[in-house]
């Protein structure tokens, strides 16, 4: 017990200052460099966006397509209902309002929060979708349209 004793004086509490001090400026530093970093990223534009959509939408159809192919149960990934608003902006997916109010209905008394709501409103419609794409055996091009 007594090699564990720190004794307290003067000259220990500078050097744990300075220490201190150092190590503060090194993390700085880092935080100050990966601000930098991140500020230079460019925000992609709306084609590349668009071409992103089409090829995740392709992607997940054909990972659908297979595992049903081969009996698996597809495991779908999280964020679908970013990739919604993604498929809806760039006219990659089109619901009716038959198809909205069942969504709706489908999920209004399970959540409390409404941003849950909307976003599990969003994800279900994003895998109607991919399962549409599925079932009618279609894919986009490279501009959207379906081959």
């Amino acid at each position: 017990p007594k090699d564990n004793q720190v004794f307290f004086n003067s000259s220990n509490f500078v050097q744990w200052v300075r220490k201190y001090e150092e190590n503060k400026r090194a993390v700085m530093g880092k935080i100050a460099n990966a601000k930098q970093e991140q500020e230079t990223l460019e925000e992609p534009s709306e084609e590349v966006l668009k071409l992103q959509a089409i090829n995740i939408a392709n992607m997940y159809a054909d990972q659908l397509s297979k595992s049903k192919s081969v009996g698996e149960t597809f495991k779908w990934a999280g964020g679908l209902n970013h990739l919604y608003d993604y498929a809806k902006k760039f006219k990659l997916l089109v619901m009716t309002e038959e198809q909205r109010a069942k969504l709706i209905a489908k999920f209004k008394d399970k959540f409390d929060n409404e941003a849950e709501f909307v976003a599990a409103c969003k994800t279900q419609a994003y895998k109607d979708f991919i399962i549409s794409l599925v079932d009618f055996n279609a894919r986009f091009d490279e501009n959207g349209n379906y081959l």
